[in-house]
């Protein structure tokens, strides 16, 4: 029996998947490269944080350019500032 891809595992993690970020990547190296159009069949928010466009820029929800030192912080921060913490009493 031949082994399973180690991104099997992450494809089907996808089905739960509400936000997803690729971050400082090519795009184009499969199977990774197919994960922004799964995440956006379950109805995910897809966003790509990258130095520079890429041939898959088109298929996120949005596109934020930069250098990640400088871009990725401050989003990582939003989405933080969005979700509810609820704690134990």
């Amino acid at each position: 029996m031949a082994a399973m891809p180690r991104c099997a595992h992450w494809q089907g993690e996808l089905q739960y998947c509400t936000v997803f970020l690729s971050i400082g990547t090519s795009g184009v190296v499969q199977p990774a490269a197919s994960f922004v159009n799964e995440a956006r069949a379950k109805g995910a928010h897809t966003v790509e944080l990258n130095l520079e466009p890429t041939e898959i820029s088109s298929l996120f929800s949005a596109v934020i350019l930069g250098p990640a030192t400088q871009i990725v912080p401050p989003y990582v921060d939003k989405l933080l500032a969005e979700f509810t913490v609820h704690r134990c009493p």
